[in-house]
Protein backbone atom coordinates (compact mmCIF):
# COMPACT_ATOMS: atom_id res chain seq x y z
CA UNK A 1 0.00 0.00 0.00
CA UNK A 2 1.50 3.70 -0.78
CA UNK A 3 0.77 7.01 0.19
CA UNK A 4 0.42 9.15 -3.07
CA UNK A 5 0.60 13.06 -3.78
CA UNK A 6 -0.50 13.31 -7.11
CA UNK A 7 1.05 10.43 -9.33
CA UNK A 8 3.94 10.15 -6.82
CA UNK A 9 4.72 7.52 -4.10
CA UNK A 10 5.60 9.97 -0.45
CA UNK A 11 4.39 7.10 1.67
CA UNK A 12 5.12 3.21 1.66
CA UNK A 13 3.46 0.47 4.20
CA UNK A 14 6.64 -1.10 5.68
CA UNK A 15 5.95 -4.91 7.51
CA UNK A 16 8.82 -6.28 8.77
CA UNK A 17 8.87 -9.33 10.96
CA UNK A 18 7.91 -9.16 15.02
CA UNK A 19 7.43 -5.03 14.62
CA UNK A 20 3.85 -3.28 14.02
CA UNK A 21 3.09 -2.62 10.35
CA UNK A 22 3.84 1.16 9.60
CA UNK A 23 3.04 4.07 6.83
CA UNK A 24 6.56 5.29 6.28
CA UNK A 25 7.07 8.52 4.38
CA UNK A 26 9.48 7.86 1.63
CA UNK A 27 9.82 11.89 0.46
CA UNK A 28 12.20 14.77 1.85
CA UNK A 29 9.61 17.56 0.32
CA UNK A 30 7.49 18.11 3.66
CA UNK A 31 5.04 19.79 1.98
CA UNK A 32 4.04 16.60 -0.18
CA UNK A 33 2.95 14.69 3.60
CA UNK A 34 -0.16 15.51 5.49
CA UNK A 35 0.79 17.72 7.95
CA UNK A 36 -2.16 16.06 10.60
CA UNK A 37 -0.76 12.49 10.06
CA UNK A 38 2.62 13.01 10.31
CA UNK A 39 1.72 15.57 12.92
CA UNK A 40 3.33 18.75 12.03
CA UNK A 41 6.01 16.74 9.75
CA UNK A 42 7.44 16.26 13.28
CA UNK A 43 7.93 12.24 12.59
CA UNK A 44 8.73 10.13 9.77
CA UNK A 45 6.38 7.41 10.56
CA UNK A 46 3.02 6.01 11.79
CA UNK A 47 1.37 3.05 12.57
CA UNK A 48 -0.89 1.38 10.22
CA UNK A 49 -3.62 1.70 12.93
CA UNK A 50 -3.22 5.94 12.59
CA UNK A 51 -2.99 5.70 9.27
CA UNK A 52 -6.03 3.51 8.73
CA UNK A 53 -8.02 6.08 11.09
CA UNK A 54 -6.82 9.13 8.91
CA UNK A 55 -7.51 7.38 5.61
CA UNK A 56 -10.99 6.30 7.15
CA UNK A 57 -12.20 10.22 7.65
CA UNK A 58 -11.37 10.55 4.15
CA UNK A 59 -14.74 9.57 2.81
CA UNK A 60 -18.40 10.90 2.44
CA UNK A 61 -19.72 11.27 6.68
CA UNK A 62 -21.91 8.13 7.24
CA UNK A 63 -25.26 10.99 7.72
CA UNK A 64 -24.77 12.42 4.48
CA UNK A 65 -27.87 12.38 2.00
CA UNK A 66 -27.83 9.86 -0.31
CA UNK A 67 -25.30 7.74 1.92
CA UNK A 68 -27.02 4.79 1.14
CA UNK A 69 -27.21 5.12 -2.16
CA UNK A 70 -23.43 6.01 -2.27
CA UNK A 71 -22.59 3.13 -0.71
CA UNK A 72 -24.94 1.11 -2.85
CA UNK A 73 -22.88 1.79 -6.06
CA UNK A 74 -19.47 1.03 -3.98
CA UNK A 75 -21.14 -2.37 -3.25
CA UNK A 76 -21.25 -1.92 0.00
CA UNK A 77 -23.79 -3.05 2.79
CA UNK A 78 -23.20 -1.16 5.41
CA UNK A 79 -21.02 2.41 6.22
CA UNK A 80 -17.30 1.22 6.92
CA UNK A 81 -15.04 4.06 6.46
CA UNK A 82 -12.27 1.92 5.61
CA UNK A 83 -13.51 -0.55 2.98
CA UNK A 84 -15.26 3.26 1.72
CA UNK A 85 -11.27 4.26 1.02
CA UNK A 86 -10.22 0.90 -0.49
CA UNK A 87 -13.08 1.60 -2.89
CA UNK A 88 -11.86 4.75 -4.01
CA UNK A 89 -8.58 5.46 -3.10
CA UNK A 90 -9.30 8.11 -0.23
CA UNK A 91 -9.67 10.96 -2.94
CA UNK A 92 -10.53 13.89 -1.53
CA UNK A 93 -11.23 17.81 -3.88
CA UNK A 94 -9.36 19.60 -1.31
CA UNK A 95 -6.06 17.74 -1.27
CA UNK A 96 -3.62 15.71 -3.72
CA UNK A 97 -3.34 12.74 -1.44
CA UNK A 98 -5.09 9.04 -2.40
CA UNK A 99 -4.03 5.68 -1.02
CA UNK A 100 -2.83 3.48 -4.07
CA UNK A 101 -3.67 -0.12 -2.79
Amino acid sequence: MYLMWDNEIVGKQVMEKGKVPMMVAITDDVNKLPFDLFKAWRIREVTMIDFVKWASDRCFPENRVGAEKLLGELGLDRYDGWEIVKKTGGKLETDRFWIKF
